[in-house]
C-alpha cells in the first residue's frame, strides 16, 4: 500500500483523529500519536461539543432575556391594504363620524 493510501484511508477510518492532532499540534504517526487511544480522542471531542453547545444555549439565552427586557419581542404585526381597510371599518363603527 503506498504511504498515502494509507494516510486517506486511516483518516476516513478515524475521522476525529485528524481534528485532534490538529489542536493538539501532533504530527501524524509521532510517538505521541500513536499512544493516543481513540475512544479518549472520541471523548474529547464529544465533550468539547457539548460544552460549545452549551456555551451557544447560554448566550442565545442571555440574548432572548435582553430583547425581552427591551421590548422587542412586541413587534409591528405587518398588515396589508385590505387589513388595513377591515380594522378601519370596524374602528368606524364603534363612533360616529359626522
Amino acid at each position: 500500500m503506498l504511504p498515502e493510501q494509507f494516510v486517506i484511508n486511516w483518516n476516513l477510518r478515524f475521522p476525529l483523529d485528524r481534528w485532534w492532532r490538529t489542536k493538539h499540534k501532533v504530527a501524524f504517526n509521532s510517538e505521541e500519536h500513536r499512544r493516543t487511544n481513540q475512544i479518549d480522542i472520541m471523548y474529547e471531542f464529544l465533550e468539547e461539543k457539548l460544552y460549545n453547545q452549551a456555551i451557544e444555549l447560554d448566550v442565545m439565552n442571555k440574548k432572548k432575556l435582553e430583547e425581552y427586557e427591551k421590548g422587542k419581542w412586541i413587534k409591528d404585526q405587518p398588515v396589508n391594504s385590505k387589513q388595513e381597510e377591515e380594522l378601519f371599518n370596524k374602528l368606524a363603527a364603534n363612533f360616529k363620524l359626522s
